[in-house]
């Protein structure tokens, strides 16, 4: 029991980072493509 409350705000707050990460890269590919794509129109 005490294991599971110490060990799963862990694993939420290191998910939620990892979400945060993942969501910057695809904003900023997204970002480029359509720079990009703009530029060879």
């Amino acid at each position: 029991m005490t294991t599971d409350a110490l060990t799963t705000p862990n694993m939420t707050e290191t998910a939620g980072a990892n979400g945060a990460l993942a969501l910057a890269d695809e904003r900023r590919d997204g970002a480029n493509a359509t720079r990009e794509h703009d530029h060879v129109r």
